[in-house]
């Protein structure tokens, strides 16, 4: 099997697409090895330099730092090789289908991440559609939206993300990390003004109820961007400051200290295709709040694995927080819970299972 995959980011910068990116790189590697053949990555914002060898060989990976009709030369160039599927990354890429298929590529599936999928294509990338055999969603949600808005006429399957391959939660105690005592809670985002759906401004508000009656409760913020300053200010007018920890972008260690310490992971975020961050809290047996918006009910079962509330509903979110920070045994239950439902659906051997289903 000849596979070539094109993406726009992989290794430059983290998130959850660059996440679930490595993933299909290295399920992809690990296909091509079992069963033969090669596959070849050409990544549109990645530099060479970029490349993480733990996911991808050297010589399988070509990075164009940005360079768009160096990519695009390349990606046609390699398609005359008559690739047996060429796995497209991201929506913004279908414009190149018909030509890729013109050229000599055999299958073409394309991926359907997030927000991007299901608002409405240009014209280009909509005739991209067209030459496509079939599409790779991340939840039911982006799949059901991408039909409704951009109406697909190819198959869409489900392919759901799954943590790095590499992700392996240390042993550590509870309170490793904790420094003060009472609640802990956790969010990881990024705090780009572009993803102000993430839900952190909505956790704050809800911060003002919650301290009445966990007066010593900390809030973690990890992540870092341009919207950052905006939340910073927000916590100060809110007058709840005091309880929050903006840590910015921190090494895996601490952020595997700050899973293994916190009491709940919350991300009420209002537009998530899926949100691998519930996936990283779950692997600590971490229970999780998050919004009734995007996949997010798909992941987080509502009174199984942790709950869900209304979308930008701080009274609401403050309501859930309280009652579960008010029932520890049922919260570590719920942890629990997360975890086996972890090991069952969205482990990387999963991952790669699945994915190869996909590519038969």
């Amino acid at each position: 099997m000849r596979l070539l995959i094109l993406q726009t980011e992989t290794f430059h910068s983290t998130g959850g697409m660059q996440a679930y990116n490595r993933a299909v790189c290295k399920a992809a590697s690990d296909l091509v090895a079992r069963e033969g053949g090669d596959v070849q990555l050409l990544c549109l914002n990645d530099a060479t330099g970029d490349l993480d060898p733990r996911y991808l060989a050297a010589d399988s990976f070509r990075g164009f730092a940005g360079d768009r009709q160096a990519f695009i030369g390349a990606a046609l160039s390699a398609a005359t090789r008559r690739p047996d599927r060429v796995l497209v990354g991201h929506v913004q890429l279908l414009p190149l289908a018909p030509g890729l298929r013109l050229l000599g590529a055999k299958r073409i599936s394309c991926f359907l991440y997030g927000i991007e999928a299901w608002a409405p294509w240009p014209a280009l990338q909509r005739l991209g559609a067209r030459f496509c055999h079939q599409f790779l969603a991340i939840s039911r949600f982006t799949a059901d939206e991408t039909r409704r808005v951009n109406r697909v006429r190819a198959p869409i399957d489900l392919l759901p993300c799954t943590l790095d391959p590499f992700w392996t939660p240390p042993a550590l105690s509870p309170d490793v990390g904790a420094a003060e005592d009472g609640p802990r809670l956790l969010s990881v985002a990024r705090l780009d003004a572009s993803e102000r759906y993430k839900g952190i401004d909505t956790t704050l508000e809800a911060l003002v109820e919650v301290r009445k009656q966990h007066p010593t409760l900390r809030y973690w913020v990890a992540g870092d961007g341009t919207d950052r300053p905006r939340l910073e200010q927000l916590a100060r007018d809110l007058g709840v400051a005091d309880s929050v920890e903006f840590l910015g972008r921190i090494p895996d260690e601490e952020l595997h200290r700050r899973y293994a310490a916190c009491d709940l992971f919350v991300l009420p975020s209002r537009a998530e295709g899926f949100g691998i961050v519930f996936l990283e809290a779950a692997s600590y047996r971490k229970a999780s709040v998050g919004a009734d918006s995007g996949a997010i009910p798909e992941v987080i079962g509502d009174g199984e694995t942790g709950a869900v509330v209304p979308a930008g509903d701080a009274r609401q979110l403050a309501a859930r927080l309280l009652a579960l920070l008010g029932d520890a045994p049922r919260v570590r239950s719920m942890g629990e819970v997360a975890f086996q439902r972890l090991q069952e659906r969205y482990t990387y051997p999963a991952f790669g299972r699945n994915l190869a289903e996909r590519m038969a």
